[in-house]
């Protein structure tokens, strides 16, 4: 992962079994939940918003609590493989409420799926907000994908252009 520090490369490798993990049980592709953990938190377990979501994914409580309740497990918003699990959990069904669309199902993880909702059906546009959550997540969830690619390149191989 060299196009990341150490101290990222090491909170992302520490990240990887529960990205990996949750991509397996909500069929959702790990570069992508990368993706929104860069975004979300930079891979700081410990991360918390002024607004008081925690953790990896970045889950405000309420949230938490429900999606815990839907997986008939207590919330633990600060234990990274409940976040990771809870939070591609919540991305999955987002994915399910928009019919895949990976660009709405990311407004609204950012959003939330009522403000996203209202305005696929008006017409209107998305919040310039979500846009720009949207916008990096996408550019984040490439740079995985290039590292995992990389990765994937046995020693010695060159590159092809």
């Amino acid at each position: 992962m060299d196009q990341f520090s150490p101290i990222e490369s090491q909170r992302i490798a520490a990240a990887q079994r529960y990205v990996d993990e949750a991509a397996r049980a909500y069929s959702l592709d790990p570069t992508l939940i990368n993706g929104v953990i860069w975004v979300e938190s930079r891979f700081d377990p410990r991360a918390q918003s002024r607004g008081g979501a925690r953790g990896l994914m970045q889950l405000m409580p309420a949230t938490g609590r429900e999606l815990a309740k839907r997986m008939g497990e207590p919330a633990r918003l600060g234990d990274p493989d409940f976040n990771v699990r809870a939070g591609s959990y919540y991305l999955y069904r987002m994915l399910q409420l928009f019919n895949g669309d990976v660009n709405l199902a990311l407004a609204a993880y950012n959003a939330g799926p009522g403000t996203i909702k209202k305005r696929v059906s008006r017409g209107e546009p998305l919040p310039e907000r979500s846009v720009g959550y949207v916008r990096k997540v996408r550019e984040a969830q490439r740079r995985f994908q290039t590292a995992s690619r990389r990765a994937a390149r046995p020693a010695g191989v060159a590159r092809r252009g």
